[in-house]
């Protein structure tokens, strides 16, 4: 069965890229040698680097275990400038000393496109169920009110309020 690696990359203390895996160089269009040592804020997009440098200063001072897929959603963008929707999974250990982070990175730009789509679709569906529904309860409501007056008989006719019209018509 097919199996899809995630990018990958190992950050130092400084959230510097000290490695990456080939579906990252991929994905982002950097070489290896190009992203190497840079930090991590290449791959975040001008007006989000404020915000995410706080996170990323803030996930060193705490580090805990941080999953894809719960809805936390990372503006990326590649080295051609195009922006890109992704999720992150993190996770931070020791190793000879030194604390390194290991981002899992899954672009998710498609998914999320798709899923906007659909909702915009849905949302049309409604409109166009909601209005049908209109469209067809009024006719719908008309007939049903006719056949009551036909089923009724002339004496329930006749106690209907301002029912001259009808009363012409039973006559006939």
């Amino acid at each position: 069965f097919p199996v899809t690696i995630p990018a990958s990359g190992l950050l130092d203390s400084n959230m510097h890229i000290t490695l990456s895996n080939p579906e990252t160089e991929k994905i982002f269009g950097y070489t290896h040698q190009e992203i190497l040592n840079q930090h991590i804020d290449v791959l975040i997009p001008s007006r989000f680097k404020e915000q995410h440098h706080h996170h990323t200063t803030e996930y060193l001072q705490s580090p805990r275990m941080y999953q894809m897929g719960a809805g936390r959603f990372i503006p990326a963008i590649t080295k051609d400038g195009k922006e890109l929707i992704v999720e992150v999974s993190l996770n931070s250990f020791i190793v000879s000393g030194k604390k390194l982070v290991l981002a899992m990175i899954q672009d998710v730009t498609a998914r999320i496109q798709n899923e906007i789509q659909l909702k915009e679709q849905v949302q049309i569906l409604e409109k166009i169920a909601w209005q049908h529904s209109h469209e067809i309860r009024r006719p719908v409501a008309n007939i049903k009110g006719l056949i009551d007056l036909i089923n009724m008989d002339y004496d329930e006719v006749q106690s209907i309020p301002n029912c001259s019209i009808l009363k012409k018509r039973w006559s006939r």
